[in-house]
């Protein structure tokens, strides 16, 4: 199961802050968390409010969320909702402060602030604060997207941060009933022709490399712990990040979970290259598991019994 008590909801006035809130609204629904929503406001930053005093954007923080709640269709009352205002030099390290004084288990966000402008340039709190967290974080683009979690996109490259992001997964789609697309995507380098006239690819040296790859995958689910759920497997080949967002787009995947770590991941403060830029360029939220940080899961047992009942093979 999933162990939420704790989520703050990073709050400015951006068009990605509104499009996060329902995404908030329906984990703290579903997990019976307390949501935190939270401004942070910084030295010459703009404030939430045009009063320019916390009393007051804490006020308009929560007119706001009560009207999103309303729109949500959510009982304020089943909601329980706390309203902080806080201050310092920079968002990122005064909204990371709040999250470990109050125990936070998951930070919601938008993937920019006032001025982030561009898709493909992740504002810089949203980067710091994905890349030092302790706990997992929820990252929402501006988007016509409506809130909704049918199905989860899982890539895995068969590391123990893939494992570590699979069973926050099989929890989640447990916890949203939504379907679990798992896809593992082979890197096809062709190299220079000195290397080898005779090897273009690496299908020259492993014909049947995607059977086996898809039997890995299911491997790997079976071997992870986590509840049962409906399950796909897909492989594809190309350059990961592109396929993983183009897979996502093709699925119309609902949310996308992965590590904040590849194989490649050896440093907490450095945040992996694939990942960055699927938050980057993913049209749907994306949900980061901190290789490095706290776990949302309990330990429980899978039944591979029931696991190969509920599975179903796609070959992307």
């Amino acid at each position: 199961m999933l162990n939420i008590k704790h989520i703050l909801l990073a709050r400015d006035a951006s068009p990605s802050a509104e499009a996060a809130l329902p995404f908030a609204l329906t984990l703290a629904e579903r997990t019976g968390a307390q949501l935190h929503v939270v401004f942070a406001e910084v030295l010459h930053g703009a404030s939430f409010d045009p009063e320019g005093s916390p009393a007051s954007a804490e006020k308009v923080m929560r007119t706001q969320t009560e009207q999103a709640l309303e729109a949500h269709g959510s009982d304020a009352s089943a909601i329980d909702i706390a309203y902080a205002v806080v201050r310092g030099m920079a968002a990122a390290p005064a909204l990371l402060d709040y999250a470990e004084d109050h125990d936070i288990d998951l930070i919601v966000m938008g993937t920019h602030g006032r001025r982030g402008v561009r898709r493909f340039l992740m504002g810089s709190v949203a980067q710091e604060i994905v890349r030092l967290s302790a706990c997992p974080v929820l990252t929402v683009h501006q988007s016509e997207r409506q809130e909704y979690f049918d199905s989860i996109l899982v890539p895995i490259d068969f590391s123990e941060h893939a494992r570590k992001a699979l069973q926050h997964a099989r929890a989640l789609g447990n916890l949203l009933g939504a379907r679990l697309d798992l896809l593992h995507v082979v890197e096809d380098n062709i190299h220079p022709a000195f290397y080898g006239p005779t090897v273009q690819s690496i299908y020259d040296i492993d014909p049947d490399l995607d059977e086996k790859a898809l039997a890995h995958l299911k491997t790997f689910y079976e071997q992870t712990e986590g509840p049962d759920t409906e399950v796909t497997f897909a492989i594809r080949t190309g350059h990961p990040v592109h396929e993983i967002v183009q897979f996502a787009e093709d699925a119309d995947c609902g949310l996308l979970v992965m590590g904040t770590h590849g194989l490649t991941g050896l440093e907490r403060f450095f945040l992996g290259s694939v990942t960055e830029k699927v938050v980057r360029r993913a049209s749907c939220p994306v949900f980061t598991i901190q290789s490095f940080g706290t776990s949302l899961v309990s330990s429980q047992p899978t039944s591979s019994t029931s696991s190969e009942a509920s599975v179903a093979s796609a070959e992307g």
